[in-house]
Formats: structure tokens, sequence, C-alpha cells
């Protein structure tokens, strides 16, 4: 109790100082009124401590921290979801690179991939759509090597042979 009045002693005494110093003009009435808020927290302390359990300072550290915490999960999950982007990007990059080496393996002379994924996609087989464009061999080997190469991936990779869109030369699809 002695320690809250002294409190309130000096602080109307520093605030009395601070409103003398300041010359009369625009700013006293700001300086007043926030100096007139931190008395009344002062002056309330008591009665926030007998509601509270805490003091002052316990409830404003423990909000402070509250606000950090929500900022520090805030920034967890950007970099979440930047590393689950850049994952996506790179296993796109290496399917592309696995479904050409797949296209030439299965007769495709050159083969050119473009493989697509959804925003929600959580793996390979969640590709929404796979483009090859397939050179070199005439209609009817086209045709085989089209579907060596559906049936190579549905079996390698788990991807749906009805996402896979597979053209010739000539932009036929196949």
């Amino acid at each position: 109790m002695q320690n809250w009045i002294k409190t309130l002693v000096v602080g109307s005494c520093l605030l009395t100082m601070l409103l003398h110093m300041i010359p009369n003009g625009k700013f006293v009435k700001y300086v007043r009124f926030y100096a007139g808020l931190i008395f009344v927290l002062l002056a309330m302390q008591p009665v926030i401590q007998l509601f509270s359990g805490g003091t002052l300072e316990e409830l404003l550290q423990f909000a402070l921290l509250r606000e950090d915490s929500a900022e520090l999960a805030t920034a967890v999950e950007s970099m979440r979801e930047l590393k689950d982007s850049q994952i996506m990007a790179a296993c796109q990059k290496e399917l592309v690179s696995q479904l050409e080496d797949l296209s030439c393996a299965c007769g495709a002379d050159t083969a050119h991939v473009t493989v697509r994924f959804s925003d929600s996609s959580e793996g390979i087989a969640d590709a929404v759509s796979i483009s090859i464009s397939i050179l070199g061999g005439t209609t009817g080997q086209y045709r085989d090597t089209a579907a060596a190469i559906r049936e190579k991936a549905e079996t390698l990779y788990g991807i749906a042979p009805k996402t896979i869109h597979i053209s010739d030369e000539g932009g036929a699809w196949l």
C-alpha cells in the first residue's frame, strides 16, 4: 500500500513538472491527456490486482507475450506454405524430367512434358493434368507409344490415365 501511495505521489509530481516544462501550445492538451491516462492506470493498480490476481506489469507482459505468440504462429504458417510450394515446384520439375525419360523409354524420339498441379495437391497422384507431346514415328507407333506411356505412368506414379493428354508432333490427341 505504501508503494502505491509513493508511486501516485511521484507520478503526480512528474506530471506537474512535465506540464510546467512544456511551453503553452497545442501539445499541452495531448501531454495532459496521455499523462492522465498513465496516472489513472497507476491509481487503478490496486483494483486491477484485486480482480485479476496479478500486477499491472504482469498483465501487460502477458498481453504482449500473447501478441508475440500470435505473430510467431503466423510466421511459422507462412514459412510452412513457402516450404510446401517450393517442394511442390521441385516435385513438378522432377516429374517432368522423369516423364520425358519415360516417354523416350517407351519409343518416343523426343517429348515435351507439361505437368500442372492443383493448389491443394498433396502428391504426384493429385496432378490435375499432364500434357505430353511426342515426336518421331508413324500414327500407329504414336498410339502404341501413348498407350505405353499411360500404362507406365499409372503403374509407376499412380497417375490416372484420364489426366494424361498425349499428342503427336502434328498436335493430334492420341
